[in-house]
């Protein structure tokens, strides 16, 4: 009985590690990877906030994503990471973060993830500020 409980332990804990799969280098090092992820979107401009906050959402499925694991790494060349998940309304934000330039990362299973950079001041005026940070994911892998 002992052997079968520590089989299927060994089982479970090897899946939940696929699933939670880093990539190992390059502009990704350190994030996470969902096993059937292929196709990552860019972010064609970078986003100047006060805060880590926004909202997610599919244009295809006219509704906010909930779930969305957010994660963001930096300031600069840092390795530190902070993550977070989008509420039932799409919604998500961090805590304090330093000021800094962030790269980060949107995954979602079923749908193309994405990639960007994020740049905090929290100096700034609102005016000064993007737009608040709205991501749109389309569905794929």
């Amino acid at each position: 009985m002992r052997i079968w409980i520590l089989c299927t332990l060994y089982v479970t804990a090897f899946f939940s590690a696929q699933a939670q799969e880093r990539f190992g280098a390059g502009e990704l090092k350190g994030f996470t990877k969902l096993p059937a992820e292929h196709i990552i979107e860019r972010l064609k401009e970078i986003s100047v906030m006060r805060r880590v906050e926004g909202f997610v959402g599919s244009k295809e499925l006219d509704r906010p994503l909930e779930g969305v694991l957010i994660e963001i790494r930096g300031p600069g060349k840092s390795e530190r990471f902070s993550t977070t998940k989008s509420n039932h309304q799409g919604r998500f934000q961090f805590g304090r973060t330093p000021n800094g330039v962030y790269t980060v990362k949107l995954t979602l299973r079923g749908f193309r993830s994405v990639v960007g950079t994020i740049s905090v001041e929290s100096s700034l005026k609102v005016s000064q500020a993007s737009e608040p940070f709205r991501i749109e994911m389309l569905p794929g892998v």
